[in-house]
């Protein structure tokens, strides 16, 4: 029995066998989630096929995946026509991500295009994408969707500054200023924000020593991409004055860098 089940172990050959000879389109996709799970290369074309054939309709999320983990760019197309087709909220969402890993800089159009369809809490990971491929027109769809309110879509605030907008670095100075239990944006905003002047707030963040806005940047900092952040985090490990939930934070922080 076991060597009739798909399995990650198997050979590419041998999960299309298993697939063509699948009884029903469950054991079909199980087949395909195992060439996904195991990256075989080797099944490349077979997927190519299969999705040509137009098979991303009846395995929706299984070959998706496939054509995904294995970064098969050449369905990029197919997988874009799929998506903008998609009536399925959890359809949509895996053809989604599975889309923008196969995208580059040179599919901004594309990518662009994908904002049309989505609102402004399913947009998360088109925004996440143009951080590291931003555009003005990018930083335009997104405040289009956010609406001026930042705090309330923080996650769309966030790769906004990411992008290098000027106008959330803005917002952001003026959070830091009042007294509100979301004062946290601010601080995770300047730590995302490549801008020259997010750069100088940081300073002053760190200059002034205030221990809550350190570990809101110190936070920040976490899945930020901005060149001097290890700069930055070694800095505050130097201040002479550190609470313990800032010393826990950036031992979590700068233990996996070394």
């Amino acid at each position: 029995a076991h060597f009739k089940q798909p399995t990650t172990d198997k050979s590419a050959a041998d999960l299309k066998v298993l697939f063509d000879k699948a009884p029903d389109a469950e054991s079909k996709a199980v087949a395909l989630w195992a060439c996904a799970g195991g990256k075989k290369k080797e099944a490349g074309s077979w997927i190519v096929e299969l999705v040509r054939a137009g098979k991303l309709a009846e395995f929706p999320h299984s070959l998706a995946a496939c054509v995904s983990d294995l970064r098969l760019v050449e369905c990029r197309d197919e997988m874009a026509k799929a998506f903008f087709g998609a009536t399925g909220e959890s359809e949509k969402r895996f053809q989604l991500y599975s889309l923008l890993e196969l995208c580059t800089k040179a599919d901004e159009k594309l990518v662009l295009r994908l904002f049309d369809k989505l609102d402004v809490e399913e947009a998360r990971p088109v925004a996440e994408w143009f951080t590291t491929n931003a555009s003005p027109a990018a930083i335009e769809r997104c405040h289009r969707l956010v609406g001026g309110k930042f705090e309330e879509h923080w996650h769309l605030t966030f790769a906004l500054a990411a992008m290098g907008d000027e106008r959330v670095v803005e917002w952001a100075v003026e959070l830091s200023k009042k007294a509100t239990e979301n004062k946290w944006m601010a601080y995770y905003t300047f730590a995302h924000s490549p801008r020259p002047e997010a750069e100088t707030l940081i300073r002053g963040v760190i200059r002034q020593g205030t221990q809550e806005a350190l570990i809101s940047l110190v936070q920040g900092f976490d899945d930020s991409r901005i060149p001097k952040r290890l700069t930055f985090l070694r800095e505050i490990a130097r201040l002479p004055k550190k609470s313990p939930k800032l010393v826990y934070w950036l031992h979590r922080i700068l233990e996996p860098i070394g």
